[in-house]
């Protein structure tokens, strides 16, 4: 919350918020905040789009959207998978879904 009240976002078209569960793409990443940060965002006013990223997979990536993530950014999800086509692509099924 303070990082968003403290950043001057006027020419951002984007916010990252995460990361949303634990991963292993960052080592260095924070605890996971869930999507309820991302409820909470909207809550204190942030509208700007914003994506959910952070061990974000397609068993977990649905309340991320629902909490008001108009995305998600996914590294190992898609890039770990069998087909990432096919991975990409339940993803945006998914994305498009929930709109």
């Amino acid at each position: 919350m303070e990082e968003l009240h403290k950043t001057n976002v006027v020419y951002a078209d984007c916010v990252g918020v995460g990361p949303m569960y634990t991963t292993s793409s960052k080592p260095d990443a924070q605890l996971p905040c869930g999507p309820e940060r991302i409820a909470e965002l909207r809550a204190e006013g942030l509208t700007l789009p914003c994506v959910g990223i952070g061990g974000i997979t397609l068993d977990n990536a649905k309340p991320v959207l629902q909490a008001g993530a108009c995305g998600v950014a996914v590294i190992s999800a898609i890039a770990h998978a069998d087909s990432p086509y096919e991975a990409a692509q339940q993803f945006k099924y998914l994305v498009d879904g929930i709109k």
